[in-house]
């Protein structure tokens, strides 16, 4: 038992923090981007693949990601896309 508890801690420490895609924002940020997760679950999405519009002249310096944290009951991170 006093072996398994340090494991138990080590591994949860060690977690990644899940993460969620919630669209596109075609909005520019006032503040320019954030990340309020723990970590950078969000670098997993593409914005450029995931939001560019066909036929205009979005390119990957178009769109900025926001991370923002849901709270302890869900303990997730929801992101964003959004135009710099």
């Amino acid at each position: 038992m006093k072996l398994l508890l340090p494991i138990v801690l080590a591994s949860t420490a060690l977690a990644v923090m899940p993460a969620r895609f919630d669209g596109c924002r075609y909005t520019t940020l006032r503040d320019g981007a954030y990340n309020n997760c723990d970590g950078n679950p969000c670098s997993a999405f593409n914005c450029f693949q995931a939001c560019g519009r066909a036929g205009s002249k979005d390119n990957r310096n178009t769109f900025v990601m926001v991370g923002d944290y849901n709270g302890p009951i869900l303990n997730s991170c929801s992101c964003k896309c959004n135009l710099r």
